[in-house]
C-alpha cells in the first residue's frame, strides 16, 4: 500500500453524566442519568455513554446525542464541563486535540437547536446550562469532525494523524436549587398631567326655546373632559338662576351636548319678554374636567331675541 493513502485516525470521545464530585474521575455519580442514540456512542463504565469514533479520516464527521434526565426529586442546576484529554500522537506528530472539530447543541427542541460550544476538541470550557426540573430531559447534539488540510508542505503525502487518538471524558455537574423568583417591576410613574383642558362652547342661532323650555349648548374640549353648565338669566331688572343638566353616563368625551333649563316660571317671563319686545340676557359659564382634576372655565353672553 502506498505511504500516500491515509491512515484513519481512532478518536474516542468519553461523554460521562454524573452529579458534583470532589476530585477529576471519571466514575458516574448517583444525579443526573443520561441515555445515548447514534452508532458512534457505546455503553462505558458504569453508566457513562462513550463515544467512540473509528475509522475517520480528514473530512469526514461522525455523530451521537445524549439525553439527560433529573430523577428528581428536586429542581438542579447543571452544567458542563471538560476533564482531562489523555491522547496518543499521531505517526507525523498531529495532535487530535487541536485538530478535531468538536461541536454541542441543544437539541431539546429540534425546531431551534441551540449551539452548546463549537471548537477544538481539547478546548471546551465549563458551559452553563441552566435550570432541570424533576423529571425533565435535555438532549444533546455531539459531532466530532476531522477536516481536510493539515498536512506539511513539505511532506504532502504523509498524514500527520496515522495511528493518532484521543480520550476525552465530559462531567455533567449539578447544584440542587431552582430559579430565583423574579423580583415585582417597578411601576411605571408618568409625570402628572397639569394641563387643564382648553374648553369652548357654542349656540345655535335657532332654537325653540319656549316649546322645549331650554337652550342647547354644545361643548368641545381638546381632550376628554366632564363639563358642567352654570346659567342665569336677566329680564329688565329680574336675575333667575337657571337649572343645567349634566351629559349622559357616557363618561369623558371631547364632545358633549348640555342644556340650559327653564322652570315655567323662567319660561313666562321669557314669552313675556319676547311678546314686548325685550332682549334678554343669558349668561352661561361651563367648567370642564379632565381626567387628572385640572379644569377650565368659559363663559359667555347670550341675548335671546325674538324670532323675526
Amino acid at each position: 500500500m502506498r505511504a500516500c493513502v491515509a491512515v484513519a485516525a481512532c478518536l474516542v470521545v468519553l461523554a460521562l453524566v454524573q452529579r458534583i464530585q470532589d476530585n477529576d474521575s471519571s466514575a458516574a455519580t448517583p444525579g443526573l442519568s443520561a441515555t445515548f442514540s447514534g452508532k458512534a456512542f457505546a455503553p462505558g463504565p458504569g453508566t457513562a455513554p462513550v463515544m467512540r469514533v473509528r475509522g475517520l479520516r480528514q473530512g469526514q464527521a461522525t455523530s451521537g446525542t445524549v439525553t439527560v434526565r433529573n430523577p428528581g426529586p428536586g429542581t438542579r442546576y447543571f452544567w458542563l464541563s471538560p476533564g482531562r484529554v489523555a491522547e496518543r500522537l499521531g505517526n507525523g506528530g498531529g495532535r487530535l486535540s487541536s485538530a478535531v472539530a468538536l461541536t454541542v447543541m441543544d437539541v431539546t427542541d429540534i425546531a431551534t437547536p441551540a449551539v452548546v460550544y463549537r471548537g477544538a476538541l481539547g478546548a471546551l470550557g465549563a458551559r452553563p446550562l441552566g435550570f432541570l426540573a424533576p423529571g425533565a430531559r435535555r438532549s444533546f447534539s455531539f459531532v466530532a469532525e476531522l477536516p481536510t488540510g493539515g498536512r506539511s508542505p513539505a511532506a504532502p503525502s504523509v498524514d500527520p494523524y496515522r495511528g493518532a487518538s484521543a480520550t476525552v471524558g465530559w462531567t455533567w455537574h449539578s447544584l440542587a436549587g431552582r430559579p430565583a423568583t423574579p423580583a415585582p417591576a417597578a411601576p411605571v410613574r408618568r409625570p402628572r398631567d397639569r394641563r387643564a383642558p382648553r374648553v369652548t362652547f357654542s349656540v345655535a342661532r335657532r332654537q325653540q326655546l319656549l316649546q322645549r323650555r331650554a337652550l342647547a349648548l354644545e361643548v368641545r374640549c381638546d381632550e376628554a373632559c366632564a363639563p358642567r353648565a352654570r346659567a342665569s338669566m336677566r329680564s329688565g331688572r329680574r336675575s333667575m338662576a337657571l337649572a343645567t343638566r349634566r351629559p349622559g353616563p357616557r363618561g369623558p368625551s371631547r364632545r358633549h351636548s348640555l342644556s340650559v333649563r327653564f322652570s315655567r316660571a323662567q319660561a313666562a317671563a321669557l314669552r313675556d319678554a319676547m311678546v314686548a319686545g325685550r332682549p334678554t340676557r343669558v349668561r352661561v359659564a361651563v367648567e370642564a374636567y379632565d381626567r387628572s382634576g385640572n379644569r377650565r372655565r368659559a363663559a359667555h353672553a347670550i341675548t335671546l331675541r325674538p324670532r323675526r
